[in-house]
């Protein structure tokens, strides 16, 4: 058996799988090759966009091993300041590959048809959890453990305690948000888009005491994973947030030690320059 398989994406260059050394990507590697699984190379991302962005025709099968790939690196950003080994870090990673499992014919043109003839297999998200639940995609999942395929669907419909894991897979700042929105960009030649390596060089997680009234109200600048989840951490009895924000300045860390309101250095550059401007203005 080979050390690794790969996937050339367009977007990622190379998705590696450690199908010897990690019994995950190993289950996972096993799961793309279903039946399930491989009909996504027949459902269009964008739908019917190519009628207008004539490149536009990548599947729900490669954005899906896209996610996973930005699940896995949304991960060791997260392993770094929470080492210690979870079970939800192999759930989320496997949700993250499986949770467009159910789309139908035209992604979600489909489902607007299936709202109107009130089909219920239009349902993505209904028959992405029975795929997970039951059959191929539940045979192979299994392997992980007898609950592994029942938790990996709770985490794709949402249904389970959040934490920062399952954030990973569904939230503001989700691997499915920064994969299509990076995907669909340089499928459909357009030229906006985010700086995505420069997010993952400043991401970090912090903790945010639940008595923070501020949280319910975050700064549009906010860059944060996770929904609210009670835990504590060793020595500490405060109910904390785990959540990934940018990396804030040192002097405004100094400033607020106990915020974790992260701005951007770029905003604050800006905010610097437009002062210099005004200055000379003056001048």
């Amino acid at each position: 058996m080979p050390k690794q398989q790969r996937v050339r994406d367009p977007l990622h260059d190379l998705i590696e799988f450690n199908v010897e050394r990690s019994q995950l990507e190993d289950v996972l590697w096993r799961v793309i090759q279903t039946r399930p699984f491989q009909r996504l190379r027949r459902i269009k991302q964008l739908g019917f966009s190519d009628f207008v962005y004539p490149g536009a025709t990548h599947s729900r099968l490669l954005h899906s091993v896209g996610v996973f790939h930005t699940a896995r690196r949304l991960m060791e950003v997260i392993d770094k300041y929470v080492p210690a080994k979870d079970a939800r870090v192999d759930q989320a990673l496997a949700a993250a590959l499986v949770h467009d499992l159910g789309h139908g014919p035209f992604s979600h043109a489909f489902e607007k048809i299936g709202e109107r003839f009130n089909l219920k297999m239009a349902n993505h998200e209904a028959v992405s959890d029975m795929l997970i639940r039951d059959g191929e995609v539940f045979e192979e999942l299994r392997e992980m453990g007898s609950g592994f395929a029942n938790d990996v669907a709770d985490m794709v419909s949402g249904s389970g305690t959040p934490t920062i894991y399952s954030a990973v897979v569904s939230s503001q700042f989700d691997a499915d948000r920064l994969d299509y929105m990076r995907r669909d960009r340089l499928m459909t030649g357009s030229h906006a888009g985010i700086d995505f390596e420069w997010l993952m060089a400043n991401l970090e997680v912090g903790e945010a005491t639940k008595r923070d009234s501020s949280l319910s109200k975050p700064l549009s600048s906010d860059v944060r994973l996770s929904s609210p989840q009670r835990h504590t951490f060793s020595g500490s009895s405060s109910f904390i947030q785990p959540s990934i924000f940018t990396k804030r300045p040192a002097a405004l860390r100094r400033s607020t030690p106990n915020s974790f309101r992260a701005l951007s250095r770029s905003s604050k550059m800006a905010r610097s320059r437009e002062q210099d401007c005004r200055r000379l203005t003056r001048l």
